[in-house]
């Protein structure tokens, strides 16, 4: 009788170790994830960086177009130089990231195949009549400014925008933002729905008022 009371005791206690495991196998546990975001590129191969001395002559280049060095409207040229740069901070970048990579972590996704990105957008402010609705200094009515978006590369290769607020039912292939955009359409974030609140905005730009624009910053 005691064999047999052993016996099934190690036969309950091999089961509640292999559930324990398969739990673990279908999520990560939270230590790796919290790795995920320790990560060190020491000694790894830096890519896209560019000579400061190239930067500086696009850089010019961009400041030289006058269509893109100043606001125009109603089809006019005004006098009014427009933004040059977007600064945001380190914490706010690395917090987006981190969202980005936090969701789909603590879902089970495999993160390597994931190919995760941004796409930045290039993007204008409306005028001052609708700028208090962004959330910004209404000195950038009119102004350009940039976005991030969260990306995952698509079955073809391609980088499909993503909000990592809401991934969607496929919990490792996230719904693709136009569509997202489709099916919250009429909703108005202005109101308290956060269901537009997908991509990273609200850096400061320079200038508005008055800079000297161009590459280095010389901003004191």
């Amino acid at each position: 009788m005691k064999k047999a009371l052993i016996a099934i005791n190690a036969l309950f206690f091999v089961i509640i170790c292999f559930l324990a495991c398969q739990q673990k196998t279908d999520q990560p546990p939270q230590d790796d994830c919290t790795k995920l975001h320790a990560k060190s590129y020491a000694g790894q191969e830096r890519k896209g960086f560019l000579n400061v001395q190239l930067a500086k002559e696009i850089a010019d280049a961009y400041d030289a177009d006058q269509e893109k060095a100043y606001i125009s409207g109603g089809g006019h040229m005004t006098g009014m130089e427009d933004a040059h740069r977007v600064w945001f901070s380190i914490e706010d970048l690395k917090q987006f990231i981190w969202i980005m990579e936090d969701t789909l972590c603590r879902q089970g996704c495999n993160m390597d195949s994931l190919g995760l990105g941004v796409h930045i957008y290039l993007a204008k402010y409306p005028d001052s009549s609708r700028i208090r609705e962004f959330g910004v200094d209404p000195r950038y009515a009119n102004h350009q400014t940039l976005f991030f978006t969260a990306t995952y590369k698509g079955e073809k290769g391609g980088d499909i925008d993503f909000d990592p607020w809401h991934i969607g039912t496929e919990k490792c292939r996230p719904t693709p933002l136009s569509s997202f955009i489709r099916s919250v359409a009429g909703k108005n974030a202005a109101d308290g729905d956060d269901d537009a609140a997908g991509v990273l905005n609200h850096g400061n730009l320079a200038p508005p008022p008055d800079g000297t624009g161009g590459f280095p910053s010389n901003d004191n």
